[in-house]
């Protein structure tokens, strides 16, 4: 499987990165979120995320509500997983 590389351009983002992290390395990890707090995740959901952001126009939003908190992140989810099904 090939590695996916994002650039990292600034914080907005870096939970993107670390979505990137844990499908690369293959092992959960914690995100921390604007709101100071933090949910882990599986490489399944990082995976289907990562898919998702691949074919979203509106990559920014995306990326806003990726990071804003735990709920803006489980709509995220759920639209991923509707997505690929």
């Amino acid at each position: 499987m090939a590695k996916r590389r994002y650039r990292v351009i600034n914080e907005s983002n870096r939970n993107l990165k670390a979505l990137e992290q844990i499908v690369n390395k293959q092992s959960k990890k914690r995100i921390k979120f604007d709101n100071g707090s933090s949910l882990s995740v599986d490489v399944q959901t990082a995976n289907i995320l990562l898919n998702a952001y691949d074919t979203v126009r509106d990559k920014d939003k995306f990326e806003r509500m990726l990071n804003k908190g735990p709920q803006n992140f489980m709509k995220l989810v759920d639209f991923a997983w509707s997505a690929a099904n």
